[in-house]
């Protein structure tokens, strides 16, 4: 009846200091507070997979392939005695970050998504999420305006 185009759940969490000093805490966070994990997820594919991008992105200075990518989710897996995944679940997760707007494919690679105005920024992603999040907000206004009317007549 109704096409979806997107779907987010943020969450609004603490941000302990604590957490500020460990990368796989904050990735963690970060995951949760995008709705990518929920509490308690045993699911880690989601939380390796944006592991994965900032690691190459921040820790080694380029955008990750799909190959780079299934290789560092594969080795968390195995790393804690767990089979590694699926190449299409590797790859459900990323499309679903390209959906969210955390992730793009350039070329062959994926990075995090760029804010065209300060492109430079590592967190540039954040604001991309949450512009589109501004449509969703126009469209409930509008609908729940257009609602009263109705309820008005």
């Amino acid at each position: 009846m109704y096409r979806i185009r997107s779907e987010w759940t943020l969450r609004e969490m603490e941000l302990p200091p604590e957490l500020l000093t460990s990368r796989k805490a904050l990735v963690r966070w970060v995951a949760m507070a995008l709705g990518l994990l929920s509490p308690n997820d045993g699911r880690e594919g989601a939380l390796y997979v944006l592991e994965a991008v900032f690691e190459y992105e921040f820790g080694r200075g380029r955008a990750p392939s799909f190959e780079d990518i299934y290789s560092f989710v594969s080795r968390r897996f195995l790393e804690r005695g767990r089979k590694a995944p699926t190449e299409e679940a590797v790859r459900h997760h990323l499309r679903r970050m390209m959906r969210m707007g955390v992730v793009e494919r350039v070329g062959g690679a994926y990075r995090l998504t760029r804010n065209l105005l300060r492109p430079d920024d590592p967190a540039g992603f954040v604001d991309t999420v949450f512009e589109r999040l501004g449509s969703v907000r126009k469209l409930l206004r509008e609908a729940v305006s257009n609602l009263y009317s109705l309820y008005r007549m």
